[in-house]
């Protein structure tokens, strides 16, 4: 049994735990409160809530439970790198390549670079495919954005001077790469805006054969991703 089946299998043994709690609580809660009311005493109708703060602590540790086992397999389907380049390796992105919009290079923002390998260039012919893939829409300002429910998780530029992408439908339009990212002051739920990003990044990688850059142009991988979610969910808790 892989770990991630074990993890479901704890959960379902927990909600069928926590099913019997929740029943017991409820008939012992009733029971004390109709005694209590019978002979009139405050004692019994202290005690009878009881049961539901635990039911309520069991409750909140359920929810963490899956929201990890959520977390964790979100990662688990991003492909976007496996292994981490050697400490010596040189970035494979060199800042000259790319132009990148001030607004991604805000304080705060979370943003990722997406560029094919030897200096390929991507045609606006292929990234207007990739976008209507991916669902992103273009915006009055030039930018692609994602947006769910009213709520724009995360922003598309160009890699090319001016960032943005009027001329897309001209047949000579093309950029070095793609530049996602959004910040987190900006949006209602930051990590659920990252792990659309992300997954909507996973898309584009397999769509247009690029790889995934940080802004320090080494590439991405799965530890940064984690460290990455980590650090938003500590913010959410402040």
């Amino acid at each position: 049994m892989d770990a991630s089946t074990l993890r479901w299998a704890l959960a379902i043994v927990g909600l069928v735990v926590i099913g019997a709690i929740y029943l017991f609580s409820s008939f012992q809660k009733k029971s004390r409160r109709q005694a209590a009311i019978d002979t009139f005493t405050r004692e019994e109708l202290d005690t009878a809530d009881i049961g539901d703060q635990q039911l309520k602590e069991e409750l909140q540790h359920l929810n963490q439970v899956m929201q990890d086992i959520q977390d964790t397999q979100v990662v688990n389907d991003i492909k976007i790198s496996v292994k981490k380049p050697a400490l010596e390796e040189k970035p494979e992105l060199r800042k000259e390549q790319i132009f990148i919009a001030p607004k991604a290079q805000a304080e705060g923002v979370i943003s990722y670079h997406l560029k094919g390998e030897e200096d390929r260039i991507l045609s606006g012919k292929d990234l207007l495919a990739a976008f209507k893939q991916v669902s992103l829409i273009i915006r009055s300002d030039g930018y692609y954005e994602y947006a769910e429910q009213l709520q724009v998780n995360f922003l598309v530029a160009s890699l090319t001077d001016p960032a943005t992408f009027e001329s897309i439908n001209k047949e000579e339009y093309n950029t070095t790469g793609l530049n996602c990212f959004f910040d987190p002051s900006n949006v209602n739920q930051p990590q659920q805006s990252y792990n659309v990003m992300l997954k909507k990044i996973d898309h584009l990688v397999q769509i247009l054969d690029v790889k995934v850059y940080k802004n320090n142009l080494d590439l991405l991988t799965v530890t940064d991703v984690m460290k990455q979610r980590e650090n938003l969910k500590n913010e959410a808790v402040r």
